[in-house]
């Protein structure tokens, strides 16, 4: 009987490790970059995390859930965004690219635009120091610039 209980209790340790070996590794990421133009200043947020998980017998497994938001906001009045025709903004970086359009003036009073995405399951995060493009067209002019990390 007590050779039983000694094997069920070894098996029953070994399928306990066999099951609940692993690891897993949460890195969290908050990266802002800035960058301004002649006319137009811009604001990329970006956070999230990755999640890395190891089980044994079982390749590396990862999972990410990134957010962003970029903005760009005009520098002068806003009256003076009343008489363009239609406007472009976007960014590129590491992780992807979007861009918006649209024709017409804006809003009245309006001088920020904004593309945002909320939690994506599976999205790429851009790394702490790189840089990402911005542009902004209107009215035939393109401005463009290079946005920095922010320490």
């Amino acid at each position: 009987m007590r050779r039983n209980l000694l094997g069920c209790f070894a098996l029953f340790m070994i399928l306990l490790l066999s099951i609940g070996c692993g690891s897993r590794e949460v890195v969290k990421h908050n990266y802002v970059y800035k960058g301004e133009t002649p006319n137009w200043t811009a604001e990329y947020h970006v956070s999230g995390q990755g999640v890395f998980t190891k089980k044994t017998g079982r390749p590396m497994d990862y999972e990410s859930r990134p957010q962003y938001e970029f903005v760009v906001t005009y520098k002068g009045d806003a009256a003076d965004l009343a008489a363009i025709d239609g406007m472009g903004y976007g960014f590129e970086s590491s992780a992807g690219s979007r861009k918006r359009t649209f024709t017409g003036p804006p809003s009245p009073g309006q001088k920020q635009f904004t593309i945002e995405q909320r939690f994506q399951l599976g999205g790429a995060i851009e790394r702490r120091d790189e840089t990402i493009t911005a542009e902004v067209t209107w009215n035939g002019r393109t401005e463009t610039t290079q946005l920095q990390p922010v320490p």
